[in-house]
């Protein structure tokens, strides 16, 4: 099975955990350059989606997706990027003026606040935006002359893991197999690299259980969704009363996300033969977007029908067709002179014609 883990989610339950630092103390060694071990139980995972403060009501809320102490006097912040393009490299710095800014107290000495150390885990990064090398640090100064060390920012470019040249004077084995381990296309990889790490055998256990968990979660969520769906709208969902629509809707849900049929039948109150005819019955590209980035984004309509069979006030059975209908939205970004899919995002419009 492929999960992404350099998604948010899983960036901020892996390498956010706070009954597992270790990974999180390895990658910080590394960019900081210090020695293997040096931080073992020295850092404190405060929160894996920690909230940075805003200063008016105006401005954007962000969260934090890995946000630790390292000691009394620093804060660390750890942040991923599946791709990474000149808005990215803004919305870091946000990040990183924020997140330093926001430990500001009322009355509080300047001479008190703690140096923000920001980590960006970035993969396909756009080509220009920085520098061909895997582990980047980054300080306020001029000409080799530093203004402070109170902000520091530092960049992994997986896009460069396993690349010749790239990697020199990176020698800790551990810490570019947790990377491998990120950006592992499949099972047998991450097997491999967790047979060799117990640092890593951890990680992938407490993947696995999140897994199954989010699972089990998300199937029971659905299942709340419909039901609360159905009874704002007056249905008695699992029986044969209500209105039919909007249970069929709900059936469309329940389909998109793998439920079983028997499962949405309880859930629903239609047969196993009325689901099977919940099919597409044509796509539409409806828009075609290319940004001043290189972001493309493609969205379609897809289109179903279905009919409905019911009983009329005489007792006699009659036939009524309906449709609906639901929007994806797939974006690429453009890189190593390709576009590669980014995110997707799927939004739901009913319509019917009763």
């Amino acid at each position: 099975m492929y999960i992404d883990l350099m998604e948010d989610y899983w960036i901020k339950n892996i390498l956010g955990n706070e009954e597992n630092t270790r990974p999180l103390e390895i990658i910080t060694e590394n960019v900081l350059g210090l020695p293997k071990g040096i931080l073992e139980k020295q850092i404190e995972i405060k929160s894996h989606e920690y909230p940075i403060k805003k200063a008016t009501y105006k401005e954007k809320n962000i969260r934090a997706d890995v946000f630790a102490f390292l000691g009394k006097d620093v804060i660390l912040n750890l942040e991923a990027y599946k791709t990474f393009n000149e808005e990215n490299l803004r919305k870091s710095n946000v990040y990183l003026c924020r997140g330093y800014s926001s430990q500001l107290k009322k009355s509080m000495p300047y001479r008190k606040m703690k140096k923000f150390i920001q980590i960006n885990l970035v993969d396909h990064v756009k080509r220009g935006v920085l520098q061909d090398k895997l582990v980047q640090r980054y300080f306020l100064e001029e000409q080799g002359y530093p203004l402070t060390d109170d902000i520091q920012i530092y960049y992994i470019r997986l896009d460069l893991l396993d690349k010749l040249n790239y990697n020199v004077g990176i020698s800790d084995e551990e810490f570019l197999d947790i990377l491998r381990y990120l950006k592992a296309k499949g099972e047998e990889e991450r097997q491999k690299l967790k047979e060799k790490w117990r640092t890593i055998m951890t990680m992938d256990e407490y993947m696995n259980a999140l897994l199954s968990d989010e699972v089990m979660n998300e199937e029971r969520s659905m299942f709340k969704k419909a039901r609360d769906y159905g009874r704002e709208e007056g249905i008695d969902i699992g029986k044969n009363e209500g209105k039919k629509e909007e249970r069929i809707l709900i059936a469309k849900e329940l389909l998109k996300i793998g439920i079983p049929l028997e499962k949405i039948t309880i859930a629903t109150g239609l047969s196993k033969e009325e689901l099977k005819k919940l099919e597409i019955s044509s796509v539409t590209l409806t828009n075609v977007k290319l940004s001043d980035e290189g972001k493309l984004a493609i969205t379609a309509k897809y289109n179903y029908d279905y009919t409905v069979d019911y009983k009329s006030l005489l007792g006699d059975v009659k036939t009524k067709d309906g449709k609906s209908s639901y929007s994806s939205t797939i974006t690429y970004d453009y890189y190593d002179n390709s576009y590669k899919i980014n995110e997707i995002y799927n939004m739901v419009h009913y319509f019917s014609t009763w």
